[in-house]
């Protein structure tokens, strides 16, 4: 979201709308908090994009209930997420590229990348199909390709891809102003 946006209470925010709890079977209670997230374009923010998530407050464990003390904050995370994937942050992990977990660090950012001369090529001529993608469906289209291919290439490929992303977001929002 910095990438896009630049930093939080800058160029996006957001507003916690509610917080509550509901009970669940077995004395399980959950915790959900519903958020509004905003993004900066063109110097204005936009309309509420709106998010909610959830987390287990209280959970049944073999030895009994168990209460998480940062099941708001990990159900506001999920929020976020939720609304941000409407405006298409995280197309990586909505692409295939998930680790299983929301909470768990892929450790990609921290690997130095060794490419083959084939991935080198295969990089090129990928950067330049995204670079001509005329629509966000057509980029789309190229990110369902790349969630097939090797991390190493994905990892290459992502501000790439973030940066065609924006710039096709900006126009489409551009084109939509009367």
């Amino acid at each position: 979201m910095t990438e896009a946006y630049g930093l939080c209470g800058v160029g996006w925010r957001y507003e916690i709308v509610s917080q509550r709890t509901e009970p669940g079977s077995d004395g399980q209670v959950f915790a959900f908090v519903d958020v509004a997230l905003y993004v900066k374009v063109d110097g204005e923010w936009s309309e509420p994009i709106p998010g909610t998530g959830g987390n287990l407050l209280i959970e049944k464990e073999r030895s009994g209930l168990h209460s998480n003390d940062e099941a708001f904050k990990m159900a506001t995370t999920d929020a976020l997420s939720s609304a941000m994937k409407m405006i298409g942050v995280g197309h990586d992990v909505y692409a295939g590229q998930w680790t299983g977990s929301k909470y768990q660090r892929t450790g990609w950012q921290d690997k130095p990348v060794e490419l083959s001369p084939d991935d080198a090529a295969y990089i090129a001529d990928a950067q330049q199909e995204i670079a001509k993608a005329q629509s966000l469906d057509a980029l789309g289209a190229i990110g369902a390709i790349l969630k097939d291919k090797s991390p190493a290439i994905q990892q290459q490929l992502r501000s790439v891809y973030a940066d065609r992303s924006r710039t096709l977001k900006e126009q489409q929002h551009a084109q939509s102003q009367p």
